[in-house]
């Protein structure tokens, strides 16, 4: 067995599992008295599901077998830190979202994949907030990435996850450990490091708890959509012919793998089935969520349990915890919330985050999740997609970028006509004809473009994008 890592309680092999033909990582608990807190952990890493955190296999005494991580840690390799923190306040904002701190984010705990997608590797420290979280004991964390609190002055919670947020990212631009809290502290010192991000990796690592943003929507309050010009970073893609589903034309891909359907919906990756003479009209997935409208009903599967309604619909979103419905009206389905569109049957397009809701067609117009309008403009609106505080809406002109508080049109990136929109951590993917095409939003610019045979529809996870033709499904990864 190779050893793959060692902490204060319990070091980490690479195992071969031969009946499966796989490699597993496996953690052991080195000390007898640790054993509870070992297990503690385990329990709450197979509580989660995201894509950054590594899958839990089996908890067997005192060995935890997990899924192997391919990769090098933050500490061993350079990576972008825009990449970086947009991966990690997604990370962030789901784990807070479950009433969970890590408490000891730092390089070493960071696996970047080939691929570029960053894994979370060890929740050793991460506590629950109904937990209680005053922590007495010095040293609790890594010296250089903990904030005072957890040191004993004060109280953890999210925002010590912020601190320690900030901390990495000024590893990631300086490839240098920052200055101790205790020390900065002492000494009055601030962190400075270079380009566009200085000002939030200052605000992130306030020595106070209270002077840091109060949660991941309000960092992303602090970005602005557009850095100063940079040189565009090279992009590469492959494409891959993953299938071939002459039946197949809607897409949506959630944590649980790629589902197509047309008269069934099927999972390409577990093989699962579901329905017959489903005629869809869309389909949608987020996290381990998963909706359908077909002509006549409304599919939903949520934690493994599928629920149908009778329902007539035009488009269909996701938000983290509820589905919007479009039909004649615009309506929170489990919130019971109904949006005074104003134009009743005109609106063919819905979409929401966590906090507001949208609907295009001839026009744009949004909402708090609440209820109250917040803008409007008049102008043809073909797709929507909310991404950090901004919605993206494609127009005959191309892609319009808005602050979604406000309204307030931030730039256009001028494209063809286009069918449908997806983003990823920096890039605006959009299908349009026989192409699809790649933008780096932040700058304004096209990558690359790829050629298919008629793309039908689309659905993107990441860095990755599967694009279902007349008679193929492709799958392009972005690195």
């Amino acid at each position: 067995m190779e050893i793959l890592g060692e902490g204060g309680m319990a070091v980490v092999y690479k195992l071969w599992q031969p009946e499966l033909e796989r490699w597993v990582a496996v953690k052991r608990c080195k000390n007898p008295q640790d054993l509870p807190a070992f297990q503690q952990e385990a329990r709450l890493m197979a509580s989660l599901r995201h894509p950054a955190l590594a899958q839990i296999h089996a908890l067997q005494g005192d060995q935890l077998i997990m899924e192997y991580i391919q990769g090098a840690t933050l500490r061993e390799t350079q990576f972008d830190a825009h990449q970086l923190l947009e991966q990690l306040l997604d990370v962030l904002e789901y784990l807070h979202g479950q009433g969970v701190i890590l408490k000891d984010l730092k390089p070493e705990n960071l696996m970047i994949e080939p691929g570029g997608r960053v894994r979370v590797l060890d929740l050793g420290i991460a506590k629950r907030l109904d937990q209680g979280t005053q922590l007495l004991l010095k040293g609790v964390g890594s010296e250089y990435y903990a904030p005072l609190e957890q040191y004993g002055q004060g109280i953890t919670d999210q925002r010590s996850d912020f601190y320690a947020l900030g901390a990495t990212l000024y590893f990631c631009l300086t490839r240098q450990d920052p200055i101790p809290a205790w020390e900065r502290l002492a000494k009055n010192l601030p962190l400075q490091a270079p380009g566009p991000l200085q000002p939030l990796i200052e605000q992130l690592t306030q020595l106070k708890a209270q002077d840091r943003p109060a949660d991941v929507r309000a960092i992303r309050r602090l970005l602005r959509p557009v850095p100063p010009k940079e040189r565009p970073r090279p992009t590469e893609v492959s494409l891959e012919r993953s299938g071939s589903f002459p039946e197949h034309g809607l897409l949506a891909w959630n944590e649980e793998g790629l589902w197509v359907a047309n008269q069934l919906l099927l999972n390409l990756h577990t093989q699962e089935r579901y329905g017959k003479d489903l005629q869809p009209i869309n389909l949608v997935a987020s996290g381990n969520r998963l909706a359908l409208a077909s002509k006549d009903h409304l599919l939903v599967k949520e934690r493994g349990v599928w629920m149908q309604q009778k329902l007539k619909l035009k488009d269909l979103a996701l938000t983290p915890k509820d589905v919007l419905l479009l039909s004649n009206h615009l309506v929170l389905r489990e919130a019971g919330r109904r949006f005074a569109t104003g134009w009743g049957k005109r609106y063919s397009i819905c979409s929401a985050d966590e906090t507001h809701v949208a609907a295009g067609g001839p026009g744009l117009k949004v909402w708090e999740r609440g209820g109250a309008p917040l803008w409007e403009v008049h102008e043809p609106t073909r797709a929507l997609a909310f991404h950090g505080p901004f919605l993206f809406a494609a127009q005959p002109h191309g892609v319009s970028v808005f602050q979604s508080d406000t309204g307030k049109r931030l730039f256009q990136i001028k494209t063809p006509e286009l069918q449908r929109i997806h983003l990823s951590d920096r890039h605006l993917i959009a299908v349009h004809g026989p192409h699809v095409s790649l933008w780096d939003y932040r700058q304004g610019l096209q990558v690359l473009q790829v050629e298919l045979p008629g793309p039908i529809l689309s659905s993107a996870l990441g860095q990755e994008l599967a694009v279902s033709t007349s008679d193929r499904t492709y799958l392009l990864r972005l690195r």
